[in-house]
Protein backbone atom coordinates (compact mmCIF):
# COMPACT_ATOMS: atom_id res chain seq x y z
CA UNK A 1 0.00 0.00 0.00
CA UNK A 2 1.27 3.47 -0.86
CA UNK A 3 1.46 6.34 1.59
CA UNK A 4 -0.75 9.36 1.02
CA UNK A 5 0.85 12.04 -1.14
CA UNK A 6 1.15 15.62 0.01
CA UNK A 7 -0.30 16.51 -3.40
CA UNK A 8 -3.65 15.52 -1.96
CA UNK A 9 -3.54 18.05 0.86
CA UNK A 10 -5.12 21.46 0.99
CA UNK A 11 -2.00 22.96 2.62
CA UNK A 12 0.21 21.83 -0.25
CA UNK A 13 -1.93 23.53 -2.88
CA UNK A 14 -2.44 26.69 -0.83
CA UNK A 15 1.36 27.02 -0.61
CA UNK A 16 1.70 26.44 -4.36
CA UNK A 17 -0.87 29.17 -5.08
CA UNK A 18 0.91 31.58 -2.71
CA UNK A 19 4.15 30.95 -4.61
CA UNK A 20 2.37 31.54 -7.93
CA UNK A 21 1.01 34.89 -6.70
CA UNK A 22 4.50 35.89 -5.47
CA UNK A 23 5.99 34.97 -8.85
CA UNK A 24 3.27 36.90 -10.67
CA UNK A 25 4.12 39.98 -8.62
CA UNK A 26 7.88 39.53 -9.19
CA UNK A 27 7.78 38.65 -12.87
CA UNK A 28 4.45 40.00 -14.11
CA UNK A 29 3.89 36.67 -15.84
CA UNK A 30 0.69 34.69 -15.50
CA UNK A 31 2.45 31.52 -16.67
CA UNK A 32 4.29 28.92 -14.66
CA UNK A 33 7.23 30.77 -13.13
CA UNK A 34 8.25 28.13 -10.63
CA UNK A 35 11.49 29.47 -9.25
CA UNK A 36 11.13 33.23 -9.34
CA UNK A 37 13.26 35.96 -10.77
CA UNK A 38 16.35 35.22 -8.66
CA UNK A 39 16.68 31.71 -10.10
CA UNK A 40 16.32 33.08 -13.63
CA UNK A 41 19.19 35.53 -13.14
CA UNK A 42 21.40 32.86 -11.54
CA UNK A 43 20.91 30.66 -14.61
CA UNK A 44 21.73 33.54 -16.98
CA UNK A 45 24.94 34.32 -15.05
CA UNK A 46 25.89 30.64 -15.08
CA UNK A 47 25.45 30.40 -18.85
CA UNK A 48 27.41 33.63 -19.39
CA UNK A 49 30.32 32.23 -17.35
CA UNK A 50 30.24 29.00 -19.35
CA UNK A 51 30.55 30.98 -22.59
CA UNK A 52 33.27 33.29 -21.17
CA UNK A 53 35.37 30.29 -20.11
CA UNK A 54 34.93 28.69 -23.55
CA UNK A 55 33.21 25.72 -21.94
CA UNK A 56 30.48 26.01 -24.54
CA UNK A 57 30.65 27.25 -28.10
CA UNK A 58 29.11 30.71 -28.48
CA UNK A 59 27.20 29.41 -31.49
CA UNK A 60 25.69 26.42 -29.70
CA UNK A 61 22.00 25.91 -29.09
CA UNK A 62 20.33 25.28 -25.77
CA UNK A 63 17.46 22.85 -25.49
CA UNK A 64 14.95 23.39 -22.70
CA UNK A 65 13.23 20.12 -21.78
CA UNK A 66 10.70 19.46 -19.07
CA UNK A 67 10.61 22.98 -17.65
CA UNK A 68 7.03 24.03 -18.19
CA UNK A 69 6.84 27.21 -20.23
CA UNK A 70 10.62 27.25 -20.53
Amino acid sequence: MLNDSELGTKDYWENIYKLEVKNLKEMGDEGEVWFGEDAMYRMIKYLEKMVERDLVDQECSIIDLGTGNG
